[in-house]
């Protein structure tokens, strides 16, 4: 039996023109890090220090990395379900300050992340006008493949309309109809775009499923990958510092 902790990224982007109040890119990237990361900064990978198998620098990224060469009777005691051993990739939004809120920035951390592959992608669409950043950005989509690749979660709000040529993607990335309970479940399982209600007095709710639909395709991707270890480096080289 092997630990096996692997790294997701997530790709998020909010225009700066969605309103204040509305702006929920960044408390579901943290509800996720929190129920994703916290088990194993916080309890795990302290343990495997003070057990001396890590050196006390090692970061988060480091310890995924190495996890599956836990010796067996320590994987054997981690209770964490093997579906939920992964943790998400923080380190990029810290070096560019938070959520992308310009397509420069959003191409910033694309290129940041798309060399290991995007898991999910998260679009606050709540943003004024036809000619928004959306429709720029679906004219751009071709030199985004990682996003392109990923599970779509896109905030719909019916104030501001989502411009047609975003849509026209989402509708295609989907069974034909995004939204609604069935397109919900087949973003988990078949990794389809979903469309995420969102406005005043929803924004709350809007927030906790949409990071809850993202968390449980993480789940379903990781149950799906199993436990093959990747080729990484051995315990016996130093992490250095995270």
């Amino acid at each position: 039996m092997t630990l096996a902790v692997k790294t997701y990224n997530l790709l998020a982007f909010e225009p700066q023109a969605v309103k204040a109040e509305l702006r929920i890119a960044g408390s579901i990237l943290e509800d996720i890090e929190k129920r994703a990361n916290d088990k194993f900064s916080q309890v795990v990978l302290p343990e495997l220090v003070k057990l001396g198998l890590l050196p006390a620098n090692t970061s988060l990224e480091q310890f995924a990395a190495l996890s599956h060469q836990m010796p067996t009777p320590i994987a054997q005691k981690v209770t964490i379900p093997e579906e939920e051993r992964f943790i998400i990739n923080m380190r990029p939004y810290e070096e560019l300050g938070g959520v992308p809120s310009a397509l420069g920035d959003f191409a910033d951390l694309y290129a940041k992340l798309a060399p290991q592959g995007v898991a999910v992608s998260f679009f606050n669409t709540a943003c004024p006008g036809p000619a928004n950043d959306y429709e720029r950005l679906a004219e751009l989509i071709g030199q985004f493949p990682a996003m392109a690749g990923s599970t779509w979660i896109v905030t719909n709000s019916l104030r501001d309309p989502i411009p047609k040529g975003f849509m026209d993607l989402i509708t295609e990335r989907s069974a034909g109809r995004p939204g609604g309970a069935a397109a919900k479940q087949l973003a988990v399982s078949l990794g389809k775009a979903w469309l995420v209600p969102i406005g005043d007095s929803i924004v709350i709710r809007s927030l906790q499923e949409a990071a809850a639909v993202i968390y449980d395709r993480l789940k379903y991707i990781r149950k799906m990958e199993g436990i093959a270890p990747p080729k990484m480096p051995s315990l016996g080289s130093s992490p250095g510092k995270g």
